[in-house]
């Protein structure tokens, strides 16, 4: 696998951008956000590998591609990307029919666990806001620069996961967005745009564990799909593990509904 120089990132759009529920695709090709492109064939690829963090993709011809060769680039270039990262686990998404037994058994010695993995998706167009409602105690805010300049308690959790994808606090404030839940000057969680492209955006969120099971997560979900509609957002997407019942409950009670269904390959460092 070579990889791609910035500047001929395009090469690879035609191939990466088949994957139809991955802004982040779009994102890295267009570089909003920094990762890593290679192909095998920098003239004609017909296969394209993108990684983003410890988010990996490979999609194309399986034919084009020797299991040994991708064996060894794994082995020896992505999970050092996934180390540089900081990250555990390289998660591996296969791009289309016939990848997934095809990628395990040249992953083999590598050792990957299947695991299913799940997109939803909410259309913003024409819907109406439903009412967000928090147990007592509790109150939503805006990301931006005055939370940013607030102290208060778990703050530099938020931090970090806002620096996650935009590199810098900056960055996010200048091109993402976001909800936050409080319980007094405690910081209960938070839900923020990932990988906006023109119109759509997907959602990460979190909540701090002594307040989970108590509605904030669908709280802050419908406050970032109104807050979302403000700026644009016509298509907002949701990512989770099938297992993640979590997740998939806050998502469906929120009216999100399933996209795609397709297994990944974990990879452990």
């Amino acid at each position: 696998m070579i990889l791609v120089n910035p500047d001929s990132y395009q090469k690879a759009a035609p191939l990466l951008f088949k994957l139809k529920f991955e802004p982040l695709m779009h994102c890295l090709v267009k570089g909003i956000i920094k990762g890593y492109i290679y192909v095998d064939d920098l003239a004609r690829p017909q296969v394209a590998y993108a990684q983003f963090r410890h988010r990996v993709f490979v999609v194309g011809e399986i034919n084009a591609l020797d299991p040994d060769d991708l064996l060894v680039f794994i082995r020896d270039e992505a999970l050092p990307n996934c180390q540089k990262s900081n990250v555990p686990l390289l998660r591996l998404t296969p791009g289309g029919i016939g990848w997934l037994g095809w990628l395990k058994e040249a992953l083999k010695p590598l050792s990957p666990q299947t695991v299913g993995y799940q997109t939803y998706a909410y259309d913003l167009k024409n819907t109406t806001q439903n009412e967000v409602l928090l147990p007592p105690g509790f109150e939503l805010g805006l990301t931006g620069k005055a939370l940013v300049e607030r102290e208060f308690e778990n703050k530099q959790d938020l931090l970090d996961e806002m620096c996650a994808e935009r590199n810098t606090l900056s960055g996010f404030l200048e091109h993402s967005f976001g909800i936050v839940a409080f319980h007094g000057n405690r910081l209960a969680g938070w839900c923020l745009s990932e990988y906006n492209h023109d119109t759509r955006c997907a959602v990460g969120i979190a909540t701090m564990p002594s307040y989970r099971h108590m509605g904030i997560a669908r709280g802050m979900t419908l406050a970032f799909l109104y807050l979302a509609r403000s700026n644009n957002i016509k298509n907002v997407l949701w990512h989770c593990y099938k297992s993640n019942t979590g997740s998939v409950m806050t998502a469906k009670s929120a009216g999100f509904t399933l996209a795609e269904e397709h297994q990944v390959l974990n990879i452990y460092l």
